[in-house]
């Protein structure tokens, strides 16, 4: 079915912690949808391709496939050691690693406000939702794989196997 959606937005372009994005000042968004978007499925190792021509943003080693960054994406992978209160790793077996001694894709919580979504447990497996981004850690240089679930229900706990 066809999907008649408009928006406008005002505001200006900037990198933040390594991703381009628009700093908004005002949003007109109105639509006649019918259905919701659907994501796109793709294991970890494609996640968060970064255009390689694009002088503003490092490439993240390692990535295949398209530019996907800004993407609505779904992937999967086991929860990995460590983590923190508002992200964790996920790893779908391509044992990515972050350069900083994390194996798997990070997903954040950041931005997750109703309800409030606590990390899954590690060893889990998960489903996971959201956009395809990026990030820079703190006093490092090189862009993370990142993924951007939107609420809460774009985490599905699928326990352990």
């Amino acid at each position: 079915m066809a999907r008649d959606v408009s928006s406008s937005v005002l505001g200006s372009v900037k990198t933040l912690n390594g991703e381009r994005v628009i700093d908004a000042q005002a949003v007109s968004t109105w639509s006649q949808a019918t259905k919701p978007i659907t994501p796109l499925g793709v294991n970890n190792l494609r996640l968060s391709r970064l255009n390689r021509d694009a002088p503003i943003i490092p490439q993240i080693a390692g990535t295949l496939g398209t530019y996907n960054v800004g993407l609505l994406m779904k992937t999967w992978g086991r929860v990995q050691p460590g983590g923190g209160s508002d992200w964790f790793y996920i790893d779908d077996g391509s044992l990515l690693t972050d350069g900083f001694g994390n194996t798997g894709v990070k997903v954040t919580l950041v931005g997750i406000l109703a309800p409030p979504k606590a990390p899954p447990q590690e060893g889990h497996y998960v489903l996971v939702t959201g956009l395809s981004s990026c990030e820079i850690p703190l006093g490092q240089t090189q862009p993370v794989r990142l993924i951007r679930p939107r609420c809460a229900d774009d985490i599905i706990d699928l326990g352990q196997f």
